[in-house]
């Protein structure tokens, strides 16, 4: 999976160290797994990637727990790329990791400026994709959306 394998290609001299942790609980009841960067949380800068975005993949066929099966998720990695390329692209970014939870994955991202990349990402959303997905952005300089990840138990 790209993730572990690709190195940060993106435009960025800031790059944040990686160390993925697997995360796994229970939310409204379905499992729900996740593999974070963990440096993420004390990242020096943030403001400097003030935007979230995350994209949700529909699985195509899911576990009767709504999860993917390795299959599936090994056929999704080339889309992932696509989607991460197209990032690339058009910001600066900082991934930060991916949750599998009922039917969906969502990967997550903190980019510099989203302007540019919302346009081509709903170009491609209704360019009718191998994959079924969704996106959405959120100003958030503080990266509070992902500071769920962090809560000791």
């Amino acid at each position: 999976m790209w993730l572990f394998n690709k190195k940060n290609d993106h435009k960025t001299s800031k790059e944040m160290r990686e160390s993925f942790s697997v995360l796994q609980g229970q939310r409204n009841g379905k499992p729900f797994l996740a593999t974070i960067n963990m440096t993420a949380k004390n990242y020096a800068y943030k403001k400097e990637y003030p935007w979230c975005l995350g994209i949700s993949i529909e699985f195509k066929k899911s576990t009767a727990n709504g999860l993917a099966t390795a299959k599936e998720l090994k056929e999704l990695e080339p889309f992932e790329d696509k989607i991460h390329a197209l990032i690339a692209s058009k910001c600066k970014l900082q991934y930060i990791g991916a949750s599998n939870w009922y039917e969906h994955r969502e990967l997550i991202f903190y980019i510099s400026d989203p302007k540019e990349l919302v346009i081509e990402l709903q170009k491609m959303m209704d360019s009718k994709q191998e994959w079924r997905f969704n996106f959405m952005s959120r100003r958030d300089p503080k990266w509070k959306q992902i500071s769920v990840f962090f809560k000791s138990n």
